[in-house]
């Protein structure tokens, strides 16, 4: 009898606490999917233009360029979302002139299955259809293809060009070498740079082939950076600030807008580009 009453009662409880035990987990399991939870969500986060190069207004003067903010230092409020059709942000005034160059941009696609720009300037750095890292030349002259992207997360992709003339092109994924090759030719100079996107059409590709993602801290150097320095643009994370001024030509945080923070004005024309604050899911710091 006794027994009876405690299985009865212990049925009575979860017929009573059941409900809200259930709600309870499923309120816990979409806070969750919401990155509510997330080790970023109550960090500081750099706002839209916190961080910036300051850089002497007279030519030839002494003065070095320099940093300025407090958020040099923070992950970003917002980061670029691209919709793979449309989207598109034009550095207008900026060039590849042919002289030795580094690109870095941290992404996140969300496609698959096809060939996507990244950022482009008569050559263009892309994703290709197998989820890897490829550089692909406006003249046909070779390509060159990495291992494949940690799948499900953020990334920096980081590609050196050694000039325009039978440069050399070496790509690092998370600031590590993964493919390296002496191109034979010239790649086209004259070209702007053009972020989300192919800049041109080489026969190997289409022009209509766009990025489907999120992006992150493009930057753009005149010249080839050391393999300890992009390991060191690596360590800093996705709200990492540039890491040699002096040769630095473009920055796009993407953090709001496509402005340039490198303090040489190539500010950036976009086209369906969405800044979201949701971004985080996929990130964990280097």
């Amino acid at each position: 009898m006794y027994k009876a009453s405690r299985s009865q009662s212990a049925m009575e409880y979860l017929m009573t606490y059941g409900w809200a035990i259930l709600i309870i987990a499923i309120v816990i399991a979409a806070l969750f999917s919401l990155n509510i939870f997330s080790p970023f969500e109550f960090s500081p986060k750099a706002s839209p233009g916190s961080c910036y190069v300051s850089k002497p207004d007279i030519y030839g003067s002494p003065i070095p360029p320099s940093l300025i903010g407090g958020g040099c230092s923070e992950i970003p409020e917002y980061t670029a979302q691209f919709n793979g059709q449309s989207s598109k942000i034009t550095a207008q005034n900026l060039e590849y002139t042919g002289i030795p160059d580094t690109v870095s941009v941290w992404v996140y696609p969300t496609g698959t299955g096809q060939q996507m720009g990244l950022v482009s300037a008569g050559w263009s750095l892309v994703i290709n259809s197998l989820g890897e890292a490829d550089f692909i030349s406006e003249s046909g002259i070779g390509g060159v293809v990495t291992g494949k992207l940690v799948p499900g997360q953020w990334n920096m992709i980081t590609v050196t060009i050694s000039g325009s003339s039978n440069p050399g092109v070496d790509i690092y994924i998370n600031g590590s070498s993964n493919a390296e090759n002496s191109l034979s030719g010239s790649l086209d100079t004259g070209y702007e740079y053009q972020i989300g996107g192919i800049s041109a059409s080489p026969s190997s590709i289409s022009s209509q082939y766009r990025y489907l993602g999120y992006m992150s801290d493009v930057q753009v150097y005149n010249t080839s950076l050391s393999y300890n320095s992009i390991q060191a643009l690596y360590q800093e994370g996705i709200g990492g600030a540039p890491i040699d001024l002096n040769n630095l030509v473009g920055w796009w945080p993407l953090n709001g807008n496509p402005n340039d923070y490198s303090g040489n004005g190539n500010n950036g024309a976009a086209t369906n580009v969405i800044y979201t604050s949701n971004w985080e899911s996929g990130y964990s710091a280097p």
